[in-house]
């Protein structure tokens, strides 16, 4: 008991319903590593896009960001295939 006259039910109760609804909104892993590898693979194939039917030439830059978002993407879809 609390020196205000509270318990630990009357003030737990009323926080924990609140923080129950809050994480039934977040996200879990394996979405957000679904998100994140959707994403990468989304750049690449707009990055080769552009590099294949635009005839824009990448610069040397460009080509050494492919190498993370290709390991991203297949990450992804090695979670997805995996959980599924």
């Amino acid at each position: 008991m609390f020196a205000c006259g509270l318990q630990i039910g009357d003030i737990c109760t009323p926080v924990c319903q609140d923080l129950k609804s809050e994480f039934s909104l977040m996200m879990r892993d394996e979405q957000i590593a679904r998100l994140v590898g959707a994403g990468a693979l989304a750049l690449i194939l707009g990055a080769l896009g552009f590099q294949y039917l635009q005839h824009l030439p990448p610069c040397e830059m460009c080509h050494w960001q492919r190498w993370p978002h290709i390991a991203a993407a297949a990450l992804g879809l090695i979670g997805v295939a995996r959980n599924d």
